[in-house]
């Protein structure tokens, strides 16, 4: 068994809760294809539930240094998320590190090795 204190750290009393905002691209056709400026649409907040603990502690030899893995375990929380917010909402959104290197390069698109590991 663990110190008390340890036992705290290494499983949180305490749940924790994120609450996401997405903003989804309406048009997402006419910016790719026709070059408009996107239309967006804010949704949220998704909010979930997340459950922390520390698993797998080994100490060093003189006790001065721990390793562990972190386990998460998110759960939707639908009765705090907004009311038309499920699991199974899809989203457009920019792919920000490509448009980032476009934007750099001034090359509207990449070979398609370039484009896989960007997309």
């Amino acid at each position: 068994t663990l110190p008390l204190v340890t036992g705290y750290w290494a499983n949180l009393p305490a749940d924790m809760q994120y609450k996401f905002y997405l903003w989804n691209i309406t048009n997402s056709d006419e910016v790719l294809f026709e070059g408009a400026l996107p239309r967006l649409l804010d949704h949220g907040p998704y909010v979930y539930d997340c459950k922390e603990s520390k698993e797998n502690l080994t100490w060093s030899r003189n006790g001065s240094q721990v390793s562990y893995r972190t386990r998460r375990i998110w759960m939707f929380n639908s009765l705090l998320s907004c009311s038309t917010c499920t699991e199974q909402d899809r989203f457009f959104v920019p792919n920000v590190a490509y448009a980032g290197i476009s934007s750099i390069t001034g090359v509207p698109s990449f070979p398609s090795t370039i484009s896989t590991l960007l997309d």
